[in-house]
């Protein structure tokens, strides 16, 4: 596999940190259901003690998130609700956005309602002649493309016209 091709990994990831960071989210972000709240004891740099923090996790990411004051007004402005237990069962989509913090400028969990907002790709849309390229060499699929663009059946047929035919 060409490095070009490699999947990148951010140091984070190779720690084992127990709570979910900024830069543990894809870009494009992921939508979450909400699977349970509870609490957690933390040491805290500035108070320099141990604190019991709230947290959140979810059915689709395996570590739990620390609920800071942003983002449960974040939390409760995407689901309608201040109530922490009426969260349980409901989605919102986390994404990593820049900002400084402690003096230094990293990924942060941001938090925005409802589901992920695909681009509707077409024969219109500006990469066509690539994606028509993948599909014919191989390196593209239908379901590769609906990760990342909302498809309609017309699409799909058109799409399916260039794959390579089986033998």
């Amino acid at each position: 596999m060409s490095q070009k091709n490699q999947e990148k990994t951010h140091w984070r990831k190779h720690l084992e940190t127990p709570y979910l960071h900024g830069d543990e989210i894809p870009s494009d972000g992921i939508v979450v259901t909400v699977a349970s709240n509870g609490a957690t004891t933390l040491y805290s740099k500035q108070s320099k003690q141990e604190e019991q923090k709230k947290i959140i996790t979810f059915k689709e990411v395996e570590k739990p998130m620390v609920l800071t004051n942003r983002k449960a007004k974040q939390i409760t402005a995407a689901l309608g609700t201040p109530i922490v237990q009426e969260w349980v069962g409901k989605t919102f989509t986390i994404f990593p956005i820049q900002e400084k913090n402690f003096g230094a400028i990293g990924n942060v969990i941001f938090i925005r309602p409802g589901e992920i907002k695909k681009d509707e790709f077409n024969s219109k849309s500006a990469g066509w002649k690539k994606a028509v390229e993948a599909f014919k060499n191989g390196s593209a699929t239908i379901t590769s493309m609906k990760k990342h663009y909302e498809l309609s059946p017309e699409t799909v047929a058109k799409l399916e016209s260039y794959l390579p035919k089986k033998k």
